[in-house]
């Protein structure tokens, strides 16, 4: 993985082998990364610089516009 800037995406996750990019993101409350989807796909975002060999964060937790109602957490299970 390169060193990347806040204002570049983070465009590569997975090993060449491997198609599973979401199993190298895992969570933390102050996030490295943000996710951005669209209707087809979910970016991943630098937010802070990251270093090589440092591990990319996100933050799990739903955020939603309006109020999470339990038929919106039923749309993201």
């Amino acid at each position: 993985m390169t060193s990347h800037s806040r204002d570049e995406p983070l465009t590569k996750l997975n090993e060449p082998e491997s198609n599973d990019s979401h199993d190298k993101l895992n969570h933390a409350r102050v996030p490295n990364c943000e996710a951005i989807a669209t209707s087809s796909h979910v970016f991943i975002h630098a937010i802070t610089a990251i270093r090589p060999g440092e591990e990319p964060f996100i933050d799990y937790r739903l955020v939603a516009d309006g109020k999470i109602t339990d038929e919106v957490c039923a749309e993201y299970a």
